[in-house]
């Protein structure tokens, strides 16, 4: 049968055109970039899920969450087989099976096997897709089910049965459980392509059955994105929405135009020759990503559209889906037109439209994935522009054959034009047996038979189709596909077998998006608390309050990191270096990893930054190293022997402090109402500390001191500048917050630090009063 060739091809074709994989299908996974490491790293957390509370614990988790993408597949995967083989086997899934719905719905509305196969391959081996699993976009890379839906909407349309709807429900929940934003982009596409479909077959509203099931997909699309997408929508409606990730986020992650006809980085042949042409690019740094379309799909889809020239056959859906690649590029330009890095802001683009009217469509950030749909037209478009310069060659072997036919037709007439016998045989009137010849020739010359009988109809076809099969895939070719062998340092194997329940400092992790995309992976190896880290898409907002505000820590994580040299100057003067072992001792941590990572990777983290933090480590701080090997050197912390002191700390948490100003000695900040600072007191028992610190003011202004939410004084700033002190009289052990609170004249609550309203402080000491 036609279909298991095409379905051997298409097999062949995806484990060839993404070698090494197959190669390496045991021993290292397709990719190049950080995020890969992220991929891993949750697939290794639900892998640890599973192995912590068993199969049913593990399923019983996906239904409460409603977890059910690519992510656990692969972690069950993972589970039945090896390791590197099981993510493979889904990363190649989406190629074969991106392949395979193409070719379905391609065939079902062209009619012809070498025009499907062309979209097929279109659309599932295109640089986008490739950039997308290099990069491992993991969400976008799975876009396999979109043409499979699309088909039985089409089909729903046309025929609005229970199979049909049932299907169409179905591969839509797939996508929704793909990726939020995928769902975003081909519910879009789906509500063009319906409102068209109306539009042209206005009788379909008077259908019952439309109605009812229409109804029911939506209701059933409803309850997906309530349970799927339930948390995205509690974050969007509080007060800390991170998900919202600003104009200027989506500006950067729009498509820049000339990655429509850059070829993509990755291309072996010239991939690097044309790269100079992005470099700049704000959207797509390095090509990185590639939204390529190819010139030899370009010359297809155009000819599709010229095809319509000569026959208006099927003129609607080739318009369509033309209009859908040309439509859904320029939705992913963004707001605005970028070209080669630079963005023209007074050129109003349609995606504005989307941005501003669409529920919940400002929280979707990287536009420039919008290009899938538009692929998906792009590929239908030249698969219809194959079926044109087929179907050209058909009418001209037609012609030809009716031709040849004629003349024997001409010579077998004779002059009696009714049935006669001659010889005992019946003898057929000229125009029969005209007739005869030409079906008989037809039926027999193998060119135009039934389109199920062979997937080429002639040999001319099969060379034409192969030499479109081949400029696509020199075109697309991203052979080797990058992979990543994804070794470690076996110390964090050491880490995982220490009992207990403790705390490791891991640098550069909270400044490098690297590494700290590398601790995803390592952490679910060790499965200790890692205080380092970072956000990558977007920033949550107070997440990482603790190790910013804490001393010592924030020394660890973000100063020497990033080049610093502590001490850093702050508007608290307390010397904390003296209690750095004490401190770390009291959040319970006990081991410092300091990575090699600046030997070939990350810029911030460079070998002067790395010397740094070992001789801080060295020099401030009670820690032997233990482990080193060519990945990381590694640090314990010893214990003291009493912890007790205390340390003050800023609490930048908001903004109720301004920006830093001034030099060393002299570091000051404004301050509004609702102003906090940390105090903490490691010893066993309560504490009396006195707190003094220096006020400057433009405007009479009156403070109160709070501890642990208890006003502890009150005063009135009258001059300029003032120097103040405070006795704590109960300091808890553990953390504790103090909190000034700032008035004018009136008793208003002054809501900004701004020169003429707030107060500025400055000098902030603390001294032990005793118990």
């Amino acid at each position: 049968m036609p279909n298991k060739k095409i379905f051997f091809f298409i097999l062949f074709y995806s484990l060839v055109f993404t070698l090494p994989i197959l190669i390496f299908i045991f021993s290292r996974i397709p990719g190049e970039y950080s995020d890969t490491y992220q991929v891993w790293g949750k697939t290794l957390a639900f892998r640890n899920l599973i192995n912590d509370q068993g199969i049913l614990g593990a399923l019983q988790w996906q239904i409460q969450h409603f977890r059910f993408t690519p992510i656990e597949t692969i972690g069950w995967i993972q589970e039945v087989t090896n390791s590197f083989l099981g993510y493979n086997l889904v990363w190649l899934f989406s190629f074969f099976m991106a392949a395979w719905g193409m070719y379905k719905l391609a065939f079902y509305l062209i009619k012809s096997r070498p025009a499907a196969l062309i979209s097929a391959i279109i659309f599932a081996f295109s640089p986008f897709h490739f950039s997308q699993g290099v990069s491992t976009n993991i969400g976008t890379m799975h876009y396999e089910w979109i043409p499979f839906f699309i088909l039985y909407l089409i089909k729903f349309l046309r025929n609005a049965t229970l199979k049909n709807f049932f299907l169409t429900v179905l591969f839509l929940v797939l996508i929704a459980l793909a990726e939020h934003q995928l769902l975003a982009f081909t519910l879009v596409l789906a509500v063009i392509l319906v409102l068209t479909f109306i539009l042209k077959n206005f009788r379909t509203l008077f259908k019952f059955k439309f109605w009812l099931y229409g109804g029911g997909a939506i209701l059933v699309l409803l309850l997906a994105i309530k349970f799927i997408f339930g948390g995205l929508f509690e974050v969007t409606d509080s007060e800390n929405n991170y998900l919202d990730p600003g104009s200027d986020q989506v500006r950067r992650y729009s498509t820049d135009a000339v990655d429509f006809f850059v070829p993509p980085l990755l291309n072996p042949f010239w991939g690097e020759k044309f790269n100079y042409l992005r470099e700049e690019t704000e959207a797509n740094e390095a090509g990185r990503q590639s939204n390529y379309i190819g010139y030899t799909v370009m010359f297809l889809a155009f000819l599709s559209l010229v095809g319509l020239l000569v026959a208006r056959k099927r003129w609607a859906i080739k318009t369509f889906f033309f209009f859908v690649g040309i439509f859904f590029a320029i939705l992913s330009l963004g707001p605005y037109l970028h070209w080669k890095g630079e963005i023209n802001e007074g050129l109003w683009m349609p995606y504005n439209f989307l941005y501003q009217h669409l529920p919940f469509w400002y929280i979707i950030r990287t536009v420039n994935r919008l290009y899938v749909t538009s692929l998906l037209g792009f590929a239908l478009s030249a698969g219809f522009g194959l079926d044109s310069i087929l179907g050209f060659f058909q009418r001209e072997k037609k012609k030809h054959f009716e031709d040849k036919n004629e003349a024997r037709a001409g010579d077998l007439e004779t002059k009696n034009e009714s049935v006669s016998k001659e010889g005992g045989k019946l003898v057929l009137p000229r125009e029969k047996r005209l007739e005869k010849i030409k079906n008989f020739s037809v039926q027999n010359s193998g060119f135009f038979q039934n389109p199920s009988a062979k997937i080429f109809k002639s040999k001319l076809h099969f060379f034409i189709t192969a030499a479109f099969i081949l400029f696509i895939s020199l075109e697309y070719l991203v052979i080797p596909v990058p992979s990543l062998s994804l070794k470690y340092s076996r110390f964090y194997d050491d880490l995982a077998e220490k009992e207990g329940d403790f705390s490791i400092l891991d640098i550069p992790g909270a400044t490098s998006y690297d590494y700290s995309s590398k601790l995803m992976f390592y952490n679910q190896i060790h499965q200790k608390n890692n205080l380092a880290g970072m956000d990558f898409a977007r920033v949550v907002e107070g997440k990482w309050e603790f190790q910013k505000n804490t001393p010592v820590i924030n020394d660890l994580l973000y100063s020497l990191s990033t080049g610093g040299a502590p001490p850093n100057k702050e508007i608290i003067n307390d010397y904390y270096y003296n209690l750095a072992t004490k401190i770390l001792n009291f959040y319970n941590i006990e081991y410092i990893i300091v990575s090699k990572a600046y030997l070939k990777e990350d810029k911030k983290f460079d070998k002067e930054a790395y010397e740094n933090t070992l001789d801080f480590i060295e020099g401030e701080l009670d820690a032997d190293p233990i482990y080193e090997d060519s990945f990381l050197v590694a640090f314990k912390i010893n214990s003291s022997e009493h912890l007790d002191g205390w340390f003050l700390a800023m609490e930048l948490f908001g903004d109720n402090w301004g920006r830093k100003e001034g030099k060393l000695g002299s570091v000051t900040r404004w301050a509004r109402d609702g102003a906090g600072l940390k105090l903490v007191n490691m010893g066993a028992s309560p504490q009396r500390i006195k707190l003094s610190f220096q006020n400057r003011i433009k405007n009479l202004r009156t403070v109160e001191v709070y501890l642990n939410g208890v006003k502890q004084d009150s005063f009135k700033i009258k001059s300029k500048k003032e120097e103040h002190s405070v006795v704590l009289e109960k300091v808890l052990p553990g953390d504790n917050q103090i909190v000034f609170r700032i008035f004018d004249p009136d008793g208003n609550s002054v809501e900004s630090y701004e020169l003429d309203r707030g107060v500025k402080f400055s000098d902030l000491r603390t001294i032990n009063l005793g118990e």
